[in-house]
């Protein structure tokens, strides 16, 4: 047991330097002719981790590794950038696969708490380590499920979980007073009354809140994030993997250091940061920052006020709005629109309706820059 836990920390270390290797080219992205050798090497390092995390799950059981999102390459100059930004999810999804193999073979319980509230309070939950789902149920209560996962049921003993209330909402705290963290970690799942906003943490493992049509902050040290009904301000952030909101009204601030960002609804207001990935945001209303250091940038909505659309290597898509009423200034290797833009192939300008309600640039270094009309 103790070689299959060296192996598991052996995995994410490797893999968590491979991560930092795609960072360091990501920053070089427009370069992309020049260092597609070394993302090849990055990509056959990746694939070896891979077999060899699927050579241990099938000596411990019956694992299932999560889904791979790998998205098709639609044209030549964006092979580059399409492999970079599935490869920062890859290289999540592994480091989380093998931090949480050992409770594949550990000791692991089930312990509940539950709380009643009165109204629907905000929940603030802080985990040193495993996933967070929050989910909505029944009015006047807050149950928490926690699945504690451990090397042995001694060891188990050091994850406690901490609930109460106080004047400013419900607090939920996992932690461990043992030395092996990467082999420890709790699956916390929290049924909330509709309307509860939430504040969550962990410091490995992947975010879901659904239903809660209220106002989400959810920050990891390594996964994914998806949010699904919510509704006012979002701040969305994780050190390596992918960023979802699906159905969600209102702000949204989203930062991955490698994964791809797809977000739609009624966004009144985006920030939307990747190093190694895509940005696809439908639905937005008011003003977008989307920038991304490799990977493609697509925005459909009505954009108003201060908008920035940038990618050191990939292609802009934009469609607005057939009321939009902004300025435009696109600068790319080539320039299409629809609209009565002025200019030469790599650079078009121009207002769009009266242009009183804000201004879009898009750049890139490294692909073209499409602005149509919905």
């Amino acid at each position: 047991m103790e070689e299959e836990l060296n192996r598991s920390d052996d995995i994410a270390r490797r893999a968590r330097e491979l991560a930092a290797r795609a960072e360091a080219l990501a920053n070089h992205a427009h370069e992309a002719g020049e260092v597609d050798d070394e993302l090849r090497k990055l990509e056959a390092e990746l694939a070896a981790l891979d077999e060899e995390q699927e050579r241990l799950d099938r000596e411990l059981g019956d694992f299932v590794h999560p889904p791979e999102e790998a998205e098709p390459i639609r044209d030549p100059e964006q092979g580059f950038t399409l492999r970079l930004g599935n490869l920062g999810d890859r290289i999540a999804d592994i480091v989380n696969v093998a931090l949480n193999a050992v409770g594949k073979f550990g000791a692991v319980d089930v312990i509940e708490r539950v709380i009643d509230v009165g109204e629907a309070l905000p929940i603030t939950v802080d985990s040193f380590a495993g996933s967070i789902t929050v989910m909505t149920g029944d009015y006047g209560r807050v149950q928490v499920v926690a699945e504690r996962h451990a090397l042995d049921e001694r060891d188990l003993e050091n994850i406690t979980v901490d609930t109460n209330k106080a004047d400013d909402g419900v607090h939920v705290t996992a932690h461990t007073a043992s030395h092996h963290r990467s082999r420890q970690w709790v699956q916390l799942t929290i049924t909330v009354p509709p309307g509860t906003p939430t504040r969550l943490r962990t410091r490995g493992g992947s975010v879901r809140v659904d239903g809660t049509g209220a106002a989400v902050e959810a920050r990891t040290a390594g996964g994914s994030i998806r949010i699904t009904g919510t509704n006012g301000p979002a701040e969305l952030e994780t050190a390596g993997g992918s960023i979802r909101a699906e159905s969600h009204g209102g702000p949204v601030k989203a930062v991955t250091a490698g994964g791809s960002i797809r977000l739609d609804g009624g966004l009144t207001a985006v920030d939307a940061t990747t190093i190694g990935g895509s940005i696809r945001l439908a639905g937005a209303y008011g003003p977008v920052s989307a920038v991304t250091k490799g990977g493609t940038v697509e925005v459909v909505g009505r954009l108003a006020g201060a908008c920035l659309l940038e990618t050191a290597a990939g292609s802009i898509r934009v469609t607005l709005d057939s009321s939009a009423n902004v300025e435009v200034d696109a600068k790319g290797d080539s320039v299409h629109t629809d609209f009565d833009l002025v200019g030469g192939q790599g650079h078009k300008s121009g207002v769009i309706g009266d242009g009183s309600e804000g201004k879009v640039v898009a750049r890139t270094v490294a692909g073209s820059v499409s602005i149509k009309r919905a």
